[in-house]
């Protein structure tokens, strides 16, 4: 092999080394995120829909459910 084909291989495993311990490294700069909410259940509103006598293989039972659920 000649020279410029040992650099070229030497300097692609240089930056391929870096980029890999560049994306390994730990990130120390900020605490973890933690995201919290609520749940909101209201019995009152809350339905089940039926959808048993449906045909849902058709557009027609399709938007008969859309509807029902909207």
């Amino acid at each position: 092999m000649d020279a410029r084909k040992i650099s070229c291989m030497v300097a692609a495993t240089f930056v391929g080394t870096l980029l890999i311990l560049s994306a390994t490294s730990p990130v120390h700069s900020q605490p973890p995120v933690l995201v919290q909410g609520r749940h909101y259940f209201d019995p009152e509103i809350q339905r089940v829909p039926r959808f048993a006598d449906l045909d849902l293989a058709n557009s027609e039972g399709q938007k008969r459910l859309t509807r029902s659920v909207g």
